[in-house]
């Protein structure tokens, strides 16, 4: 119930700062941090969702027309994730020659994996 309570505060408290210092970068970073804290929190998983959809669907496109940076920083961290997430392999498998040569190791084509 704790971890409920504070993530709801944590979110509550960094949008008002991003609110109250809209071009404050130490604002803006405290807000990630509690999209991070709220991922790893221990609460129920439709509270999490519920969070996190309201602060990256309602929030964040707020915040982004305060300060159009912070919406291109979002944008950017999204892009590194998904690339951190291995767009180079597929189900075990290397789907990017340049990367497969350079470990040796077997390349696979994409639409051979993919059907």
């Amino acid at each position: 119930m704790i971890h409920a309570a504070a993530s709801i505060a944590l979110l509550i408290v960094s949008g008002a700062m991003v609110a109250v210092f809209p071009r404050s970068i130490l604002a803006f970073l405290v807000f990630q941090g509690s999209l991070v804290a709220i991922y790893v929190a221990r609460i129920p998983a439709w509270l999490r969702a519920l969070l996190l959809g309201t602060a990256l669907l309602v929030m964040m496109p707020v915040i982004g027309a305060w300060n159009g940076y912070y919406l291109e920083v979002a944008t950017q961290v999204g892009i590194f994730v998904a690339l951190a997430l291995g767009l180079n392999t597929y189900d075990g498998q290397i789907t990017y020659g340049p990367v497969a040569q350079a470990h040796d190791l077997t390349y696979v084509k994409v639409e051979e994996v993919l059907g």
